[in-house]
């Protein structure tokens, strides 16, 4: 009795398991291809928008039991991919905040310096 209960629950996790391999590989295919563009737009580079494609969907796989029942899931990878820039982007900069080198300088009253 207890053994086929156990064969059961198996049997159950590794249809779960089957089920939403699948409703990820659905998802994969319909962002790919979008997101692939959006990293290149991001970095400039058909390599590091690879990666950072890559890098997302890892952990968007990773997390898919979460992400699976979330409402926006495209939303959460695009973030997912955008934080990864950023990193990416601060280890390039040696540790230096994106918003730092990006903001012009001000003066006390918020205008741009040298304008």
């Amino acid at each position: 009795m207890k053994e086929d209960m156990a064969e059961t629950a198996v049997d159950d996790r590794a249809e779960v398991r089957s089920r939403g391999s699948s409703d990820f590989e659905e998802f994969f295919r319909a962002e790919h291809h979008r997101l692939l563009r959006a990293s290149f737009l991001l970095t400039g580079g058909a390599d590091e928008a690879k990666d950072i494609a890559q890098e997302a969907f890892l952990r968007i796989w990773e997390r898919w039991d979460r992400v699976a029942s979330m409402a926006d899931r495209t939303g959460y990878l695009y973030r997912v991919a955008l934080n990864e820039h950023r990193s990416r982007y601060r280890r390039l900069m040696g540790g230096q905040g994106d918003d730092q080198t990006r903001r012009p300088e001000c003066d006390a009253g918020g205008s741009a310096l040298g304008s």
